[in-house]
């Protein structure tokens, strides 16, 4: 009785004080969720951990986890590397960080954009000019660029082109 959630801790009593909306208004506004990373990312958490707990109380329990980006936290939290808590307040603190990232780009007044690089973050962070943002850190050798585009093509002609693997 109860469902998966039953006795644990419920994803909205963590999600409310970090986003400063109640999740129930958040998610009666879809359009809201999809033009604002700070609130998609977290949500999108909760919605895998309800997923994991709907599976594991019938029993379906995975004997391995992996995912990228943001499914990198699911599998944390699945693999029990991490509590809920933890995992909301991680994905929030990545959204919010996603979302500043993109504001700053859009502020530079130009059309914005994103450029894979294949360095570390550390590395870019060095050598990135003023109006680009580091937007994510995927691992070693996978770095992220935000910002106009006008500039990301400009830095990305100053890198070497062995970095960028190309479809």
């Amino acid at each position: 009785p109860g469902g998966a959630l039953a006795g644990r801790q419920r994803p909205a009593a963590i999600l409310d004080p970090l986003l400063g909306t109640p999740l129930a208004d958040l998610l009666a506004d879809p359009a809201r969720l999809a033009a604002r990373t700070d609130l998609a990312q977290p949500i999108q958490f909760a919605l895998q951990a309800a997923l994991l707990a709907a599976y594991t109380e019938v029993g379906v329990v995975p004997d391995l986890v992996l995912g990228h980006s943001l499914g990198e936290f699911a599998a944390a939290h699945a693999a029990g590397v991490m509590d809920l808590a933890t995992g909301l307040t991680l994905t929030a603190a990545r959204g919010k960080a996603m979302q500043r990232a993109a504001e700053q780009a859009r502020d530079a007044g130009a059309p914005t954009g994103m450029l894979a690089v294949g360095l570390d973050a550390a590395e870019v962070e060095l050598s990135l000019p003023p109006g680009l943002v580091l937007a994510a850190d995927n691992g070693p050798r996978a770095a992220v660029v935000a910002g106009p585009l006008d500039w990301l093509d400009a830095f990305r002609a100053s890198l070497p082109p062995e970095i960028f693997s190309e479809p």
